[in-house]
């Protein structure tokens, strides 16, 4: 399949599927090598029209990329409504068939890893949530480079998993998921080695250790908007849990502290020395 063919198949594109996300993510794919030739056909009925392969065929176009398919051509015009009706694989299910222990939770970390690792704060989108993951190109994770990265840390991604299901299992009220406890060993380390002070600190923010002021108000805040039922914005979380860290790095006595919803900070925007933001 080429750019020419793919316009002249699409030119009988009379009645298939509104554009759809999935086709900026196959453009980002095919442009950045993580394109992967599945043996999916591209379909098309005894009238001429195309069936299945709408997106895939845009996206060929817009990344001027080549690829080997199969055409099936002369299908029954009913057919279109069993095309996509089957259950979308997941990274997770991915992980599983590779034989990665802990699948569902080392695919979660790898994702919030990857999503993190993509320059996330300048996009002003948060690496911490899915939400709106299947919307946006940015957040969507090829089952391919999620495949690639973990199997190249693996290790690394097992000793954080280990440590944040520790810290999750000890959680009285548990706030945090174990991949969210994950996320932040890494992203406040800013390093696949987890530092030591960054476990000592979810232990106080998760309730496990009684630490600092500072860190028993953010603990405190998060377990109240839990009980009564009133979610806090993942800006919201992610910044107070860097800023409460900056402040733990340099033993604050401070028993609170204002957090800015404005854009998304990191740990790096801030002082090792004051703790304050650079």
């Amino acid at each position: 399949m080429n750019k020419q063919l793919a316009t002249e198949i699409l030119k009988r594109n009379v009645a298939n599927r509104n554009i759809k996300p999935l086709k900026y993510r196959l453009i980002e794919m095919m442009k950045s090598g993580y394109w992967v030739e599945n043996g999916e056909s591209i379909i098309i009925d005894s009238n001429g029209v195309l069936t299945d392969g709408q997106h895939r065929l845009m996206a060929c176009i817009e990344a001027d990329y080549e690829f080997d398919c199969v055409l099936v051509t002369d299908v029954n015009p009913k057919a279109m409504e069993s095309v996509d009706s089957g259950t979308n694989r997941s990274l997770s299910d991915v992980f599983k068939i590779r034989n990665i222990q802990n699948a569902s939770n080392i695919a979660a970390l790898t994702a919030k890893i990857i999503r993190h690792n993509r320059n996330i704060k300048q996009q002003k989108i948060s690496a911490i949530s899915d939400a709106g993951s299947k919307n946006s190109p940015l957040l969507y994770i090829n089952h391919q480079e999620g495949l690639s990265f973990a199997e190249e840390h693996i290790t690394e991604l097992t000793n954080i998993f280990n440590i944040s299901i520790k810290i999750y299992s000890a959680q009285t009220i548990k706030y945090f998921s174990a991949s969210e406890i994950g996320y932040y060993l890494f992203a406040l380390s800013d390093s696949l080695i987890i530092k030591n002070d960054v476990i000592e600190y979810m232990k106080e923010i998760t309730g496990i250790n009684n630490g600092l002021n500072i860190t028993r108000w953010l603990y405190n805040t998060l377990i109240r908007s839990k009980l009564e039922k009133k979610k806090l914005t993942t800006v919201w979380k992610n910044n107070a849990i860097v800023r409460v860290y900056a402040l733990f790095r340099v033993k604050s006595s401070a028993s609170y502290t204002r957090v800015d919803v404005d854009s998304l900070v990191y740990i790096n925007d801030f002082s090792s020395r004051t703790g304050r933001l650079k």
